[in-house]
């Protein structure tokens, strides 16, 4: 596994780990994040899951919901 490969790795585990985290500090279930984005419960599982990597767009989409800033999500070192 190359170097390019490892980062894009980290970087969907970050943001796994960051979406649960904001979705469960505000008390939400991935039902109630589903709703609040429009996407699939399926997506917001699997995003949790690091089973997809959410576009640009979606990302934004869960920042949204969750109230934070888009940085939050998918920013390297942020405190979570």
């Amino acid at each position: 596994m190359g170097d390019r490969e490892r980062r894009h790795q980290a970087f969907r585990r970050r943001v796994s780990q960051r979406v649960r985290y904001h979705r469960e500090r505000q008390r939400m279930t991935q039902a109630d994040l589903a709703r609040a984005t429009g996407y699939l419960h399926t997506s917001i599982s699997n995003i949790e899951t690091n089973r997809q990597c959410p576009t640009l767009f979606m990302a934004c989409g869960l920042a949204a919901a969750l109230g934070i800033d888009l940085n939050q999500l998918i920013q390297r070192r942020t405190r979570c």
